[in-house]
């Protein structure tokens, strides 16, 4: 009876006959040993770019001092308001003090429904060379902190104290410190910055310091993921991991998983995404409130205040610094490593071209499918008519999606959702925690209208209402192909971590009600969202959001966060899930057995 109901539900699972499910099963075996043979044999070493020997100049109690002076002195100085405006100032009299040749860069953004004003203070110490490196640390906070002492009052403190470290003696290459506003916005200085330098092809690296740790300062987190776009290059990484172990720190960068979870989501935190987007190589050494204690509790509060800063927490931060920007110097050229690239191990890692054929091999097993399915369709008469049908299936089911969503940027365009310039409000933020209830109440209303069309539509038109599951899994399939080869061209990371779980998945849904294929069905659609269920959860751990995440993944919508074509790439997946499950429980009928299997059956017979 088993052996019957196995045979059966594969039969109705692929629609294909016994030489394609043959076929299937040995592309499948062949790209698992494909897979493992790459990762086995082509790990490459990473170019060695090593720190230069130099004894610190940098001076901790200095770097604490002109830290409290600017989180006592200008204790509120959110982008816009005065006091930004006063703390830009100071921070610019302190470069001139330095005789670095100082300019306030202003730009405006979109904060909490207001256009508002923000100013880099950047003071520029020319070297023997034109090319640059670029130091920046954020001085703005949120509204709701007073204070930021830790976030990032120490960073800017450590700039400052770099400053005056290399104002004392001449470098090969001009440095560039930049005090940027709006980091805590979608790192909105930076970004203008970028956007606006005259002489960017002339920028060599650069370097971000967001923040010193309040406890266990000797562990130094590295961040290198640009925004929405790019990488820092692998030699980077090595170099400014090297420089924090030479001073006696810890070094703490992601971890092969955690750098393909970036490299699929690439939204940065911390100020040198911009750059990396616009191929500039940079990176941020910082800290981490995940383990400190501390840290997590007066991150983006009222209680990040100067008490919590001591001298000695300055000193691995602001020597490792100024060790990776001596090394960034002494360079005549970029070793050049690709940006695309998964690190294994020390020093190792795997390169584009193999990286590439991985992810490529990934979705094989559905384009076999895809193609099978056509073919076995596709001797029958109404073989068009049908494949066309699904397609206006398809389309219905997708535009109250498409509509909901596109409401949503309206409503953030006309203001009635508080607008932002990039990103949501900066994490803790109050507006968060409360939800637009009547902006959502509206998005709902549209989506539920569309839906009751897509119902009078299709009851309208009987064509629409003729369920056929192998026609549905062909043209269902070949929505899902498509969407991963677009997926595959913009971010083989996110293609392969969102949509490749879905591809090796749902060839398998079959057509029935029992409960046993209905099971199979659902563990096999759940089984697909499980990398995006757990990075909503990953998410809403470490924003401390809750269930405040939905509302968060709502403004990501609205804010373009998410861009456009991945927000309607990920719902047409969902949509191709979703109508695979539905037709497996409500279609009648089968499309017709192709010639060839018929006579295989009448063999079998025989």
């Amino acid at each position: 009876m088993k052996a019957q109901w196995y045979k059966e539900t594969f039969t109705e699972a692929l629609e294909m006959t016994y030489l394609q499910r043959a076929i299937l099963a040995i592309s499948i075996a062949l790209v698992s040993l494909l897979i493992v043979l790459i990762l086995r044999s082509v790990p490459k070493q990473a170019k060695e770019v090593a720190p230069v020997d130099a004894t610190p100049l940098f001076d901790p109690v200095s770097a604490h001092d002109l830290a409290t002076r600017l989180a006592t002195g200008h204790p509120h100085r959110a982008m816009g308001t005065g006091g930004s405006k006063a703390a830009a100032d100071w921070i610019a009299g302190e470069m001139e003090r330095l005789e670095l040749r100082t300019e306030i860069q202003e730009f405006t953004g979109w904060i909490e429904g207001s256009r508002v004003s923000g100013r880099n203070v950047i003071g520029i110490d020319f070297g023997v060379r034109k090319t640059a490196l670029v130091v920046l640390a954020h001085y703005d906070i949120p509204f709701h902190v007073r204070e930021g002492a830790m976030d990032d009052a120490s960073g800017v403190g450590v700039l400052l104290e770099l400053a005056r470290v290399f104002s004392i003696e001449e470098q090969e290459k001009t440095l560039i410190f930049v005090a940027s506003d709006g980091e805590e916005w979608g790192m909105l200085g930076a970004r203008h910055f970028v956007q606006s330098y005259p002489e960017l092809e002339n920028i060599f690296a650069a370097v971000s310091l967001d923040y010193v740790r309040v406890e266990l300062p000797e562990r130094i987190y590295l961040r290198g993921e640009g925004q929405f776009k790019g990488y820092a290059p692998l030699w980077l990484w090595s170099l400014a991991e090297d420089c924090v172990t030479k001073v006696n720190g810890q070094a703490k960068a992601p971890s092969s998983l955690n750098h393909y979870l970036i490299r699929a989501t690439n939204i940065s935190s911390t100020d040198q995404g911009p750059f990396v987007r616009a191929g500039i190589p940079a990176i941020n050494l910082g800290g981490n409130k995940t383990d400190s204690p501390l840290a997590r509790s007066i991150y983006h509060t009222q209680l990040d205040t100067h008490e919590n800063l001591k001298p000695e927490i300055f000193t691995v931060f602001g020597q490792a610094a100024e060790l990776l920007i001596r090394s960034l110097d002494a360079l005549a050229d970029t070793p050049g490593d690709e940006g695309y690239f998964l690190p294994l191990r020390r020093e190792s890692y795997i390169g584009r071209p193999a990286l590439m054929s991985i992810q490529l091999l990934l979705f094989l097993p559905l384009l076999i499918t895809t193609c099978f399915h056509y073919i076995n369709i596709g001797k029958d008469e109404r073989f068009l008519p049908r494949v066309m049908a699904e397609a206006c299936n398809f389309v219905l089911f997708l535009m109250p999606w498409m509509l909901a969503s596109a409401l949503l940027y309206l409503l953030v365009r006309l203001n009635y959702i508080p607008r932002y310039e990039l990103y949501p409000a900066t994490p803790l933020d109050p507006f968060l925690y409360s939800p637009h209830w009547k902006a959502i109440a509206i998005a709902a209303s549209v989506f539920v209208c569309c839906w009751v069309l897509v119902v009078f539509v299709r009851h309208a038109l009987p064509p629409l209402r003729e369920p056929d599951f192998a026609v549905s899994k062909a043209v269902d399939l070949d929505v899902l192909l498509t969407c991963s080869i677009i997926a595959l061209l913009l971010n083989g990371f996110a293609a392969t971590l969102f949509l490749a779980p879905a591809a090796l998945l749902w060839i398998w849904m079959v057509q029935g009600r029992d409960p046993l294929r209905l099971s199979l069905n659902l563990m096999l659609f759940l089984g697909a969202a499980i990398p995006l269920i757990l990075l909503v959860i990953s998410v809403s751990g470490n924003l401390r959001l809750g269930w405040y995440v939905l509302w968060y993944l709502l403004l990501g919508v609205a804010y373009r966060f998410f861009s456009p074509a991945a927000v309607l790439i990920a719902v047409a997946a969902g949509t191709v899930g979703g109508r695979l499950l539905q037709q497996s429980i409500f279609s009648t009928k089968k499309a017709d057995k192709s010639e060839n299997e018929k006579n295989e059956v009448l063999e079998v017979q025989v």
